[in-house]
């Protein structure tokens, strides 16, 4: 039993510790630093100038996002274009024919 309560405690503390990791990221570094700081990313994607590295942490994708090997964004994937409205309002009128 004392083995399970250290367990779940050390988890506790562990959820807490990588989200507060990927705060301290900042813009400009990069791959070396952010690896540094995060550890090896589950999965890699790259396309042209583009890198995205995608952690996983506490069942939630985390992603950093680096343009010429330095981080341009990071954050959960909602986290992105935040400011756009993710639904679309579709209005639609019909006219009865004669």
């Amino acid at each position: 039993m004392k083995k399970l309560i250290i367990i779940i405690a050390i988890a506790a503390l562990t959820s807490c510790v990588m989200p507060s990791r990927m705060a301290k990221i900042q813009m400009g570094w990069d791959k070396q630093q952010v690896e540094h700081l995060m550890g090896k990313p589950v999965e890699v994607s790259a396309q042209g100038h583009i890198t995205a590295f995608r952690y996983l942490m506490f069942d939630e994708y985390y992603y950093v996002t680096f343009y010429d090997n330095k981080v341009a964004s990071f954050g959960k994937l909602g986290d992105f274009n935040s400011t756009k409205n993710p639904t679309l309002d579709l209005n639609v009128t019909t006219k009865k024919r004669k």
